[in-house]
């Protein structure tokens, strides 16, 4: 099931129950020394996180009757400014040092560039469907 993507957000409860003053940037400065190793850039790992944190993480798909569903929506088009944290989040993976350490920061940046994939292949299907419209108007 999807327990890797997951587990920040159980990871952040159970520390915020023990530390109430813990927040989001300390939260992720920890998490990535935990996951990616101290020789890594964690404040800059840390800050990107800190950055699409909950609900500011760009959702280029939804659930709507099912995984996967795209949106269909045209402001996915305007909205590729939103994925600037994938390429400086792969910025910093010269920093993490270790094979462990780098498959774990690879598959977060893999996971994030899929969703940059998606949101264009939103926008791309946007595009087509609003121009197959078009052409069932005009026959």
């Amino acid at each position: 099931w999807r327990t890797k993507e997951v587990s920040p957000q159980v990871e952040a409860m159970a520390a915020k129950s023990w530390d109430p003053a813990l927040d989001s940037l300390r939260f992720w400065k920890d998490w990535a020394e935990a996951h990616f190793g101290l020789a890594s850039d964690v404040s800059a790992i840390a800050a990107v996180f800190s950055r699409i944190d909950s609900f500011r993480t760009p959702r280029p798909i939804s659930w709507g009757g099912g995984p996967g569903w795209f949106q269909r929506d045209p402001r996915s088009c305007q909205q590729q400014a939103a994925y600037e944290f994938v390429d400086q989040l792969a910025q910093l993976r010269d920093t993490v040092a270790g094979e462990w350490n780098r498959e774990r920061f690879d598959f977060w940046l893999s996971s994030f560039r899929y969703m940059r994939r998606m949101a264009a292949v939103d926008c791309a299907y946007t595009a087509f469907d609003r121009a197959m419209t078009d052409v069932r108007k005009a026959a």
